[in-house]
């Protein structure tokens, strides 16, 4: 709920950055209930989206671009509407053209509709068409750009240092260029020279030339002699490393230059802050926008909805028989009874079986059942029970046909009918008693 609330302030507050004002997460909420009082917010915010997306969404420099607009919209009449037709038909003209569902009641709502839940699934529409948050993001990286270009940064990769760069082939490289340049201005005014004096100067020029190709290639012999003598300082230095057991990090050139240079360093590190910095704003402005939809496809408010009760927390109305309320049943089944009679079932037996039968819903037996003596009986008779051991599922009809051929057939004169079922009903209290999960459950 708390990810829910920070996702709709901060939608709310990208809106108004780029120029959406009015939506309020209160607004939101409201329309997501279709309360009849946001109905009428909602219009201005899906007027300005519409008006933004035609712009392009400017940015701050582009801002006489959308004054541009702005002074078209107010030729056109749109906001001299005292209804606000002009504003409704504009934002249903371009909504339609731009792909919305035809068959949706939004186009047949007047400005002053209550149904603000069709005008919120109509923003969250335009927000998803016209990439929003993509263009907060575009925007939040043009703020940190631009930050980064006012100040006096260099670039993540400096140049070599001097002793690098003034290498003795870079100088070459140099006066070769010069030497290109001067030779072009002197073809160019060869017309207005005498030969002799061209030839002369060329000769010149030509003996310069062997005197730089001479100390080119002393600088080339010096600078081969250098590099051979450090490769040696350095296997000499990895070798002594290994001996000592020291290891040492190697630096890459690029970070020799930052310890050397301090300001280079310093730059380089704000660079590094902005590039974190809006690799963090990316990741947010994911979460917010995950979190936003998930919010608009739940169809329930995190704040409004309940959390539905389990059935598991319901308490149990159910009665069940214990053991030793079953034993005077049990003794009554086993004393002999008249052999040419049929003995009633005693009073105190049945106040023992009844609450073992009772439903879950009191009010579905008659108060007629209620007062008899044999109601827990009669309530074996109702369809709304059934009978449910923890191991096997059994059918509710197999539980009460089984249970009336009981009661019938101990009513039944006969001795031997009598003995027989009674020894079959008391292996069935038997079985039952083994089985302690047993319980007759009401529905």
């Amino acid at each position: 709920m708390k990810e829910t609330k920070a996702s709709l302030a901060f939608l709310c507050s990208l809106l108004e950055s780029l120029g959406v004002a009015g939506v309020t997460p209160d607004l939101l909420r409201q329309a997501k209930s279709n309360a009849p009082c946001a109905a009428i917010k909602l219009w201005r915010p899906l007027h300005d989206v519409v008006c933004l997306h035609l712009c392009c969404f400017p940015c701050q420099e582009d801002h006489r671009e959308l004054e541009g607009f702005q002074e078209i919209w107010r030729s056109s009449g749109v906001f001299s509407d005292d209804h606000g037709d002009g504003i409704v038909g504009f934002v249903k003209f371009y909504v339609a053209l731009w792909g919305y569902l035809p068959s949706s009641r939004f186009f047949g709502l007047p400005i002053d509709t209550r149904e603000s839940r069709e005008l919120l699934l109509a923003l969250g529409w335009l927000l998803s068409h016209c990439d929003v948050f993509l263009r907060g993001i575009e925007a939040r990286s043009r703020e940190i750009s631009s930050a980064i270009a006012s100040s006096s940064i260099a670039a993540p990769f400096p140049p070599l240092p001097r002793d690098v760069a003034t290498l003795a082939g870079s100088r070459a490289r140099e006066v070769e260029l010069g030497v290109e340049e001067l030779v072009s201005k002197v073809l160019h005014s060869a017309a207005q020279r005498d030969r002799e004096a061209r030839e002369g100067f060329l000769a010149d020029h030509l003996l310069m030339l062997h005197g730089r190709i001479g100390v080119i290639l002393k600088s080339i012999h010096s600078l081969q002699a250098s590099r051979f003598r450090r490769i040696h300082e350095l296997n000499q230095l990895q070798l002594e490393a290994i001996r000592q057991k020291i290891q040492h990090r190697l630096y890459t050139q690029f970070e020799l230059h930052l310890l050397q240079d301090p300001e280079a360093a310093r730059d380089l590190q704000r660079v590094l802050e902005a590039e974190r910095q809006l690799r963090s704003e990316l990741a947010s402005f994911q979460k917010h926008e995950e979190n936003f939809w998930n919010w608009m496809a739940d169809e329930n408010d995190d704040e409004i909805a309940t959390p539905a009760r389990s059935l598991k927390q319901e308490p149990s109305s159910c009665c069940g028989v214990s053991q030793e309320e079953l034993i005077p049943v049990i003794q009554f089944l086993k004393d002999p009874k008249d052999q040419c009679g049929v003995s009633p079932v005693p009073s105190e037996i049945l106040a023992v079986l009844a609450p073992a039968f009772t439903t879950m819903n009191h009010a579905s037996c008659s108060s007629k059942k209620r007062g008899d003596d044999r109601a827990a009986f009669g309530r074996l008779r109702d369809a709304g029970f059934k009978y449910q051991p923890s191991s096997t599922l059994t059918t509710i009809d197999q539980s009460i046909q089984r249970l009336e051929e009981a009661i019938d057939k101990l009513t039944i004169g006969h001795k031997e009918l009598r003995d027989q079922h009674r020894i079959a009903i008391e292996r069935e209290l038997k079985s039952f008693l083994e089985d302690e999960s047993f319980v007759v459950v009401g529905l």
